[in-house]
């Protein structure tokens, strides 16, 4: 497997760094270390000045590495040149910190995050926190769908251990309980009607984990009746996880705008890592589009392993 961590050199990027060696040595993976130099930013030095001085920099942060690290410096608009060297490597995940605000551009393109996320086919954890160890605390973000499933499988594959506590948040407002009220159904049997469409809900879940996980058991249920984003904002301040594990579905600009609708609310506030799994993350490594070592691009600018 290679994990693929993109780094603007920042201070506040070095957590995805150190968090990407982490997951590294506990999956048993290859590390690629990423940095894209964007062209036209002629007050900084030449592109060349601005090639050497990055692939310097990206150099001196796996300095102290004992495990082999592939180092690329390349030049191209950032989340394309990331989901180009992913599809190269055949990465099974993404690591990034979190984005810098550029009104203008996440308006029109959306944001960084947004855009790797639409043009990649894996995972993508966005790392806001200094790692301490692995994961301890994991919310899942479970919605009913049948791709919850990929949800969980990547969770479990990626990131939760068997010391993780896992709790798993589903959004669930009943059907028809505003009409009921607005129509004079009376009080306690909207309410009785509302807890049996909560019960049925979290049942539906209960089932799927026990179908498709090992161990269902681990994961405590939690149930909140709002629309996802608040659901999941609530949920956040009582759980005070270590990461969230959000589901993506579509493709392109169609996984872009869901990601805005619901996962885009909660990444502008979660203040914990945050990991996006789009919906056929787990299906394209099932046929054989898994992780693998790729040649060496042409573009490739830096010294290879360090």
């Amino acid at each position: 497997m290679n994990i693929l961590c993109a780094t603007d050199l920042l201070l506040k990027s070095d957590p995805a760094i150190e968090r990407a060696h982490r997951l590294r040595a506990a999956l048993g993976a290859r590390l690629t270390l990423l940095h894209v130099v964007t062209p036209g930013e002629a007050s900084e030095g030449t592109l060349e000045q601005r090639l050497l001085s990055a692939n310097s920099r990206l150099a001196h942060r796996v300095r102290r590495s004992t495990a082999p690290v592939e180092l690329i410096v390349r030049c191209g608009r950032p989340s394309m040149v990331i989901a180009d060297v992913a599809r190269a490597r055949r990465s099974g995940l993404i690591v990034i910190g979190p984005h810098q605000p550029d009104p203008l551009t996440d308006a029109v393109k959306g944001t960084l995050t947004e855009r790797i996320v639409g043009d990649t086919n894996c995972p993508v954890l966005v790392v806001r926190r200094e790692p301490r160890d692995a994961y301890h605390g994991v919310m899942l973000a479970l919605d009913g769908s049948s791709t919850m499933r990929d949800v969980v499988d990547a969770a479990e594959a990626l990131v939760i251990t068997p010391d993780s506590e896992c709790v798993a948040i589903h959004a669930h407002e009943p059907p028809y309980e505003a009409m009921m009220t607005s129509v004079g159904v009376a009080g306690a049997n909207v309410t009785q009607y509302a807890s049996a469409s909560i019960a049925q809900a979290a049942e539906a879940i209960r089932r799927e984990l026990r179908a498709h996980n090992r161990h269902p058991e681990r994961y405590r249920l939690l149930i909140v009746e709002a629309r996802p984003a608040p659901a999941i904002r609530r949920a956040l301040k009582e759980v005070s996880p270590d990461l969230l594990v959000l589901g993506t579905r579509g493709h392109g600009r169609f996984r872009r705008a869901l990601l805005g609708s619901t996962a885009n609310e909660i990444l502008g506030s979660a203040d914990c890592d945050v990991l996006l799994v789009p919906d056929n993350a787990v299906r394209a490594a099932k046929q054989g589009v898994g992780p693998r070592t790729a040649a060496k691009h042409p573009d490739d600018f830096g010294p290879g392993a360090a």
